[in-house]
């Protein structure tokens, strides 16, 4: 009993380190939370931590996703670090 129930604890844990840090919620429109000229870190504050992140010459996108990845959502920064636009692509 004693061993089913160090599998079953050693299972439990590995699977909370599947999960994301993101605070994004699909069914919510992110939009209507973020403002124009917002830091990379006031966005990171509302929607959590980007399922991943781009960066080009000109800007920087940030991308987060659902939990089955079937939606995403774009953040993208200009050069000074400041929200530029923010849209979705499926």
């Amino acid at each position: 009993m004693l061993k089913k129930l160090s599998v079953f604890a050693i299972c439990l844990v590995g699977l909370t380190a599947c999960g994301t840090s993101s605070n994004y919620k699909p069914e919510e429109n992110p939009v209507l939370l973020l403002k124009p000229k917002m830091t990379k870190q006031e966005v990171i504050s509302i929607l959590g931590e980007p399922y991943r992140k781009e960066a080009s010459k000109d800007f920087e996108r940030y991308t987060y996703t659902n939990s089955k990845r079937t939606k995403r959502f774009y953040v993208r920064f200009d050069e000074s670090g400041k929200l530029t636009d923010a849209y979705y692509s499926e």
